[in-house]
């Protein structure tokens, strides 16, 4: 794991004289009975997000991981876009929740939240909501922007 971690063992372990294949499977064979381990004394949580984007490995590791919490108290949430295909959707211990984007109304509540309640026209809210299309993360970055912009508006009109 120090390996993996790039932590310095100072000479103190010896390198490890294993394939680079041998290597990763005792490195995810090491965290799945860490899981076991942690487990057994308390429920986990894990969270996953953009699985979409997963490197090969890791997706390895979180197809492990999924097969090993169905005797374990675990629960492992996911997020990911519906291009992904996973294999292991369908399992008795896994449950799919699709979410869909989110409504105007509830859109127009995250920009509140973000403008602390400063009221925006009209006009600038359904532009947010229409480039945002229900996407939470883009009604944050588009209502964040917006501020900056009159920022620099108001500061050039000053020179």
């Amino acid at each position: 794991m120090a390996d993996l971690l790039s932590v310095p063992t100072d000479g103190r372990y010896p390198a490890l004289a294993v394939s680079p294949q041998q290597k990763r499977e005792m490195i995810l064979t090491a965290l799945l009975e860490q899981l076991d381990g942690i487990a057994t004394h308390s429920p986990v949580l894990i969270v996953f997000e953009d699985v979409h984007w997963i490197d090969p490995t890791s997706l390895d590791l979180l197809d492990r991981t999924i097969a090993r919490v169905a005797n374990l108290p675990v629960l492992l949430v996911m997020t990911f876009r519906p291009e992904l295909q996973p294999t292991w959707v369908g399992q008795p211990h896994v449950t799919m929740l699709p979410l869909s984007r989110l409504s105007r109304r509830d859109s127009a509540g995250i920009i509140g939240g973000i403008t602390r309640d400063k009221a925006l026209p009209d006009e600038v809210i359904d532009q947010i909501v229409a480039h945002a299309d229900g996407v939470p993360l883009f009604i944050e970055e588009l209502t964040q922007i917006r501020p900056r912009v009159e920022r620099v508006e108001r500061g050039s009109r000053s020179l």
